[in-house]
């Protein structure tokens, strides 16, 4: 896929350094249990606080998952992007498969961009070491770290009693209906690509049929 740019303004027009993030190249390392796939990161960035305007780093999801604690212990008051799960019920068998690490390879690329576009967290200092950092330094704590089986058993662990917060409610209705909104959007568009796919299909046949005829009547005249 193309790399994703980030745009020139945050949210509030505040201007923001140019940024371009692209995933690619997926590799499965390593057998059995320890096995894990690995994607070449590349940034692009007119930040001067980086050592080098652009940088491809191999990352694997650990690093990721690094990250988003990082960013979510630093920046509590921000809204930070939902990291893709590590793996699911399907995964959980195959999660080698091509066609689901290409889906992973996609999300993970709009989240690194969603990042980039961010006014405050694209200069921070956890997404510069995810970028061009040593992957030594991105370790996390055991209890922090993915579970090999995802979400699939996330309902049985206990949860910690709910405290009532009439904010917070209100802000995860609005970002639960947002993301419905959101999503009714994205199949609008896929139906309407897909239409104009077909409608121009349909253009170049009869162009092709029309070019046929002018032919036929052209030798027809001739003759």
């Amino acid at each position: 896929s193309p790399p994703h740019r980030a745009h020139p303004y945050g949210a509030l027009g505040d201007a923001v350094e140019q940024f371009e993030v692209h995933v690619s190249d997926p590799s499965k390392q390593g057998t059995g249990m320890q096995a894990f796939v690995s994607y070449n990161v590349t940034s692009k960035t007119s930040l001067q606080q980086y050592r080098n305007s652009e940088t491809t780093v191999p990352r694997r999801y650990n690093h990721f998952a690094w990250l988003h604690a990082q960013l979510i212990e630093e920046f509590p008051c921000c809204f930070i992007p939902v990291l893709p799960e590590k793996s699911g019920i399907v995964p959980l068998f195959n999660r080698f498969q091509e066609d689901f690490v290409e889906g992973r390879k996609i999300a993970l690329e709009q989240y690194l961009s969603r990042l980039a576009r961010h006014p405050v967290i694209q200069s921070s200092k956890p997404l510069q070491t995810f970028f061009e950092g040593d992957e030594s330094v991105m370790k996390l704590p055991e209890e922090k770290k993915p579970s090999f089986l995802g979400g699939l058993f996330k309902e049985i662990t206990p949860k910690p009693p709910r405290v009532a917060d009439d904010e917070f409610d209100g802000m995860r209705l609005y970002v639960r209906e947002l993301e419905g909104q959101l999503a009714e959007l994205h199949k609008f568009l896929e139906r309407l690509v897909r239409r104009r796919k077909d409608l121009a299909s349909s253009l170049a046949e009869l162009g092709l049929t029309l070019i046929t005829l002018a032919g036929h009547e052209s030798g027809a005249v001739a003759g």
